[in-house]
């Protein structure tokens, strides 16, 4: 079928709206296609709108294609828009693929399938451009749920959404089988999937890649991608290979043409061209932002660093971008700080070292105050980016490996990425290592430890992880140490974020949040958590300011937390004034508590028994007594645990999964897929 065609409503295909039984061999459509974007509209495709089959038996589609333009609403695909749950038998597509582009302005926007509800995709692949203006965009399949099946296929085109959060190489909503498929993540410009492996461009011309595939039914040549030997891709799919990337350093700091970081030098003259920015703007907050880029992996590795800079790079470590100056007595302390924008561009940074243990004199740099130019020794602020402060500011799609900070000198809070977040933005950070604040704080709590940063403020952390150790005295958190709201407007929030690794402390301690003031939302932690009051397996304390509203939902924890006073699997100690309860909603809890006075699985204690606790449960497969609650929280069974329908009110169409083949059978997040 050649030509064009536009929908209206439901169900609509360049060569079949809807497909309930029989047989297809050897078709294709090389045509537009386009469906309604008003809502209710959808399952559009390419070859075919949707399946449903409604008799007994095998049917199989075999040997087709799609060549064009698909649009619509959602669920659209390159060749099917949706397979839905059969009245009976089963559909089998194998030796299939889409090629052109596929855009849909609402949910599940697929390259080759929209939504897969059931049946069998083998030995196919999908090289179209994919855009998704909703939820849920993959560059093969949108959405997969149990009973599908999808094996020995790939992807080899763009994915790009309006929010490149709902953005995956493969497969975005996970919940069946995908076995030995691929995608491009260069191409693609997609770092991460579920179901599938991403291979850089070379790896996906490469034979060897493929070596479970079956070679009577795939072309695999030499700096070509795979292509069916019965449906024949012509012209063959073979890239242009560029083997080597420079990086040039340089920009003019601005949105459109920013700084280019491509060394440690180039990392370190951030807080320079920070500085010579104060001086025309001085703590202006309405001054534009500095804009970064990192262009390429840096590798920090300290002993390198120790022999190629020594100029700047000292025993102890990276210095941090913004840190606190420490001025003579004539000279009010002035704060210096980190206030841009840094994109990471899901680029590394590598063995990260910040060591402050001994006080170095030679760390001098320049203050600029009241019109005039001092020497000053740094008060380090630990963490690579010290304070990050504004609204505007923002670090994001940045991955830090092997981070390594250690205090014990400076009377500060402490982070893998900054010590303190003041109403900024960090988004799309993972880091992994160890982060160890030995200081104490002498009777005062305010020198937090966490994995991703000491204390946020007001500022949103987003699709963030930490991966390891951290420790330290009071409000320590894996990801936060203290999460911290000023008003019901400026709250400090945490949401789609997670930890694993083993966190501890003294007070206040907990695997994602130490001390907490603010929103906490589809979150989880899977880890150990030790400490000695307020000891929690999520937040450690948790106290409702009368200033703000605060949230904690849909968050779980998979931990063994040890304590001696006040210790739960989920929260150590919730603590609220009675007239402003914070709301504690549909979270769960799969942990083991150890303590010597007060401790129980969910809460360890709370402010009173009538906390404002809705919908929450626990596994008291852990605990000594399954049928008490626990501050409203409700006990279940670990069988119970394993099925939907004992989770009352939860949203299981998208934000909750459960699957018995992911999480061990337990909820999962669908926005945060446990990794």
């Amino acid at each position: 079928m050649c030509g064009f065609v536009s929908l209206n409503g439901i169900n609509g295909g360049g060569l079949i709206g809807e497909f309930i039984s029989g047989y297809i061999n050897n078709s294709y459509s090389n045509s537009t296609v386009i469906g309604s974007t008003e809502w209710g509209s959808g399952n559009i495709g390419g070859l075919i709108g949707s399946i449903q089959i409604n008799y007994a038996g095998d049917y199989n589609i075999i040997n087709s294609y799609f060549n064009g333009q698909v649009s619509g609403r959602g669920p659209v695909g390159g060749f099917v828009g949706s397979i839905n749950p059969p009245y009976d038998g089963t559909i089998f597509i194998s030796k299939c693929y889409s090629s052109g582009s596929v855009s849909g302005s609402g949910n599940y926007i697929g390259g080759f399938i929209g939504t897969q509800e059931d049946g069998n995709i083998s030995d196919s692949y999908s090289i179209s451009n994919v855009f998704g203006g909703g939820m849920f965009t993959a560059g093969f399949a949108a959405k997969q749920e149990s009973n599908s099946v999808i094996k020995k296929s790939y992807f080899a085109g763009q994915v790009a959404c309006s929010n490149p959060y709902y953005c995956k190489g493969f497969c975005s909503v996970y919940n069946g089988l995908i076995q030995n498929s691929y995608w491009d993540k260069d191409l693609s410009q997609q770092s991460t999937s579920n179901g599938a492996t991403g291979k850089t461009t070379p790896q996906m011309v490469t034979p060897s890649t493929f070596n479970d595939w079956n070679s009577q039914i795939w072309n695999l040549e030499e700096g070509c991608y795979p292509t069916l030997k019965n449906n024949p891709q012509t012209p063959k799919l073979c890239p242009e290979i560029t083997t080597t990337t420079t990086c040039v350093s340089g920009g003019t700091g601005t949105s459109g043409d920013p700084f280019v970081i491509c060394n440690p030098q180039d990392l370190y003259n951030i807080r320079n061209k920070l500085y010579e920015y104060q001086k025309l703007y001085f703590q202006d907050s309405a001054t534009p932002k500095l804009h970064f880029v990192l262009g390429q992996d840096i590798d920090l590795d300290h002993t390198k660093l120790l022999t190629e800079y020594p100029s700047w790079y000292k025993n102890y470590g990276f210095p941090s971008i913004g840190a606190l100056f420490v001025t003579d007595a004539s000279v009010p302390d002035f704060e210096f700080y980190f206030r841009g924008v840094f994109d990471g561009n899901n680029h590394k940074l590598k063995n990260v070292y910040i060591n402050r243990t001994t006080i170095d004199p030679t760390d001098v740099t320049k203050l600029y105050y009241n019109g005039l130019d001092y020497n000053s020794s740094i008060h380090q602020t630990e963490g690579l980016f010290g304070k990050i402060v504004d609204v505007d500011s923002e670090i994001k799609n940045l991955i830090i490996e092997n981070v390594n900070v250690n205090n014990s000198i400076d009377y500060t809070s402490i982070g893998g990425l900054s010590n303190k977040l003041y109403y900024g933005k960090i988004n799309n950070i993972k880091i992994n290592g160890k982060v160890i604040n030995s200081i104490s704080p002498g009777g005062t709590t305010d020198f937090p430890t966490g994995g991703l940063v000491g204390e946020n403020t007001g500022g949103e952390i987003t699709n963030s992880s930490f991966d390891g150790n951290v420790s330290g005295d009071d409000r320590v958190g894996g990801l936060v140490g203290f999460n911290n709201s000023l008003s019901q407007y400026n709250l400090g929030k945490i949401i789609k974020s997670f930890v694993k690794g083993k966190i501890s402390g003294k007070d206040n301690v907990g695997g994602l949040v130490g001390y907490n003031n603010g929103d906490i939302i589809k979150n989880y932690f899977f880890g150990d958590v030790n400490g000695n009051a307020n000891i929690g397996g999520l937040i450690g304390f948790n106290k409702e300011e009368a200033t703000a509203n605060t949230k904690i939902e849909n968050n779980y924890s998979f931990a063994n937390v040890i304590g001696i006073n006040k210790v739960g699997g989920f929260i150590g100690f919730n603590y609220y004034p009675s007239s402003n309860l914070s709301d504690v909603k549909n979270n769960y809890t799969v942990s083991t508590v150890s303590e010597v006075y007060t401790s129980y699985p969910f809460f360890g204690a709370s402010h009173t028994n009538s906390a404002n606790t809705q919908n929450s449960y626990f596994d008291c497969s852990h605990a000594t007594d399954c049928s008490t609650l626990n501050y409203l929280a409700i006990p279940k069974t670990n069988s119970q645990m394993r099925i939907q329908s004992t989770f009352t009110n939860w949203n299981f169409s998208s934000i909750w999964g459960i699957n018995p083949t992911i999480n061990n059978g337990y909820p999962y997040l669908l926005e945060n897929q446990p990794q």
